[in-house]
């Protein structure tokens, strides 16, 4: 994918784009369903496959906050199934939306939230016939969006974590630096760490106080709905799909305790299958096309370390790009 990404077609001046892809393909069967069973007071362990909504559909893209994860590079950084066999993309925090929109809904699919741009194919494959179309139709692309944090929580207790960066990454970024604390001379790593610590709890307290209180305000509002007459279904069946309507983006933010090694933050944008920004290729890969271009917003590329062979090759398709190129800090050696 990173190559698809970063390659330089001067040919045909064709541009791949990021995409957003369905929430349908995750990992995690349980994705979705926690946040609901957590209002509902559901404490179970059971394990769904994703909604289908064409009305209202979720699209995501994942970020983390560990660029240089043996563990992700091993998980999903792979090349022909070999692991830790990929790269790791940094991007600059231009990339993503850098203020609130609309009260932070810029996730949900309005009119100006979309970019038509001229399309980048002469001809696009709409079915087996290869029906084509000409040169002056748009294709939609999203314009930039918020990067959110994800929370893990265990369905089975209390526990609540937000996504974060490691220890061990203040230690990479900073080395042996040191800096005057209090006229004593201490570790910055140490120092940055304890600081971003402090930070985390006081954010982790916030979100479990606002959780507390969106449980406490569902489970109000289930109460009220309750007292609706039957006669009144058609209200009743109004309220509940406003509820989902206000939780889905939520939802997909909240992700099983059991994925919290990936320290996840998301890109998340909702909108109707109907949607002209929405596409599908080969029967099965559902996305959205992000408008912001790759090379130019990215800040730093991890080579895994199966992957080193491949320095030259990346440094050639960046070579028109002040990008650092480092090979991973992990030590790695393949057994099959």
């Amino acid at each position: 994918i990173a190559n698809i990404l970063l390659e330089n077609n001067e040919k045909s001046r064709n541009v791949n784009y990021f995409r957003l892809n369905t929430i349908n393909n995750v990992n995690d069967p349980s994705e979705g369903h926690l946040l609901v069973n957590y209002l509902k007071g559901i404490r179970e362990n059971s394990f769904y496959a994703p909604d289908f909504d064409k009305s209202l559909h979720a699209f995501i893209s994942c970020f983390t906050f560990n660029h240089d994860s043996l563990n992700q590079f091993r998980l999903y950084g792979k090349e022909a199934d070999k692991e830790a066999s990929g790269v790791s993309l940094v991007f600059k925090k231009e990339f993503f939306q850098s203020e609130s929109f609309l009260g932070g809904l810029s996730f949900l699919s309005l009119k100006n939230n979309i970019q038509n741009l001229d399309r980048d194919n002469s001809s696009l494959e709409v079915n087996e016939q290869s029906d084509t179309k000409n040169n002056s139709e748009k294709k939609s692309r999203i314009s930039n969006q918020p990067v959110m944090r994800c929370v893990y929580i265990d369905p089975t207790s209390s526990y609540v974590q937000l996504a974060q960066r490691n220890r061990l990454t203040f230690f990479r970024e900073f080395g042996n630096e040191t800096v005057l604390i209090q006229g004593q001379e201490t570790s910055k790593a140490e120092y940055e760490w304890e600081e971003y610590k402090k930070y985390i709890d006081e954010k982790t307290i916030a979100f479990s106080n606002a959780f507390r209180t969106l449980k406490n305000t569902y489970e109000s509002i289930i109460e009220e709905k309750k007292a609706i007459l039957s006669d009144e279904l058609e209200s009743s069946n109004k309220i509940y799909a406003l509820i989902n309507e206000i939780l889905l983006p939520l939802k997909y933010l909240i992700k099983h305790s059991a994925f919290q090694e990936e320290q996840e933050c998301r890109m998340v944008y909702v909108t109707s299958l109907n949607a002209p920004e929405v596409s599908m290729v080969d029967k099965k890969f559902l996305f959205v096309e992000y408008d912001s271009k790759v090379k130019e917003n990215l800040n730093k590329v991890y080579i895994a370390p199966a992957a080193k062979d491949y320095r030259l090759y990346l440094a050639w398709l960046l070579r028109d790009q002040d990008i650092k190129i480092e090979l991973s800090n992990n030590p790695y050696r393949q057994t099959s």
